[in-house]
């Protein structure tokens, strides 16, 4: 799948010289900066409600039954009332990019670059497209 990050929508960086965007770090947050992995889920069809004030993937139930990288669905439901236990899962690109997405340590540029590698190695392409809002 190709992605496409838009840097004057994006929140990354948590605090600190490197932060990009406003408000906390979220899929979707108040302010209407999206993680990286916000703007990953709304190009693979998760609407803007879903996706409101979600820390991560694993946490959004509208992910499931859409075609994502984001997460992988374990179905083990309680027979008593249908819930669904722990079965949504981040994938391995989905921690990882968190931890890039979050790095207080690194700048804009290492951070695409890390990213790009990243989703590179699970087979998607991600292009930056944009300016940075910095607080």
């Amino acid at each position: 799948m190709d992605f496409t990050i838009d840097r004057s929508k994006w929140r990354c960086g948590d605090t600190g010289d490197n932060k990009v965007g406003e408000g906390q770090t979220a899929l979707l947050n108040p302010e209407g900066f999206l993680c990286c992995l916000g703007q990953v889920a709304i190009q693979c069809g998760a609407d803007e409600e879903g996706i409101h004030n979600v820390g991560e993937p694993r946490d959004c139930k509208v992910l499931r039954g859409i075609d994502n990288p984001l997460i992988t669905v374990d179905d083990d439901y309680d027979p008593e009332d249908g819930f669904l236990i722990q079965g949504l899962r981040n994938t391995r690109l989905s921690e990882e990019a968190m931890s890039i997405n979050d790095d207080t340590s690194i700048d804009l540029f290492i951070r695409e670059c890390k990213l790009a590698a990243l989703f590179h190695k699970h087979g998607h392409t991600i292009t930056f497209i944009g300016e940075a809002v910095k607080p």
